[in-house]
């Protein structure tokens, strides 16, 4: 998945760069609409906004994967705290961008707008992560068609 810090841009395989630009579509949605209710600009205002602030931090969380994977952050680490403190450090720099963007506004304003922007975008991205580990909650049940090995109707053994 490709927006904010938590869920860096992948391009390959085709896949995930797909679901990464689907997933950066939804949250610069949510975020904009976000910033639309609260008053930031019209509506015009509101998705360019959300679209500079989720590109950046896209671009930020890509670096800092590809940095801790040449590093080998310890699996000590929880990935729980890897996605808060993703989260937090999302809501300071969109913050900091939505002031740059608009230097008229205050920065606790922006502070603000940055932070309901993105609790409802992480609710989003933390709901995909969850569908993703347990995909069973939706029924989805594993692979089917014609690459998956068919269970046998019958037990191999001598026929009668």
């Amino acid at each position: 998945m490709l927006a904010d810090i938590a869920s860096p841009i992948y391009l390959s395989p085709p896949g995930l760069l797909v679901c990464s630009a689907i997933s950066l579509a939804i949250i610069i949605l949510i975020e904009a609409t976000v910033l639309r209710l609260r008053r930031w600009g019209s509506w015009k205002i509101a998705f360019l906004h959300a679209f500079i602030i989720n590109l950046v931090t896209s671009a930020l969380g890509t670096g800092l994967v590809f940095f801790a994977t040449q590093l080998r952050v310890p699996a000590e680490i929880s990935a729980l705290f890897l996605f808060v403190a993703a989260f937090f450090f999302t809501i300071i720099v969109e913050a900091v961008e939505l002031k740059v963007l608009r230097l008229s506004a205050p920065f606790p304003l922006a502070f603000l707008n940055s932070m309901v922007a993105n609790i409802f975008s992480y609710v989003f991205l933390a709901a995909m992560i969850y569908l993703a580990l347990f995909p069973t909650v939706i029924g989805y049940q594993g692979r089917t068609g014609p690459y998956r090995r068919p269970t046998p109707v019958l037990s191999p053994g001598p026929s009668h």
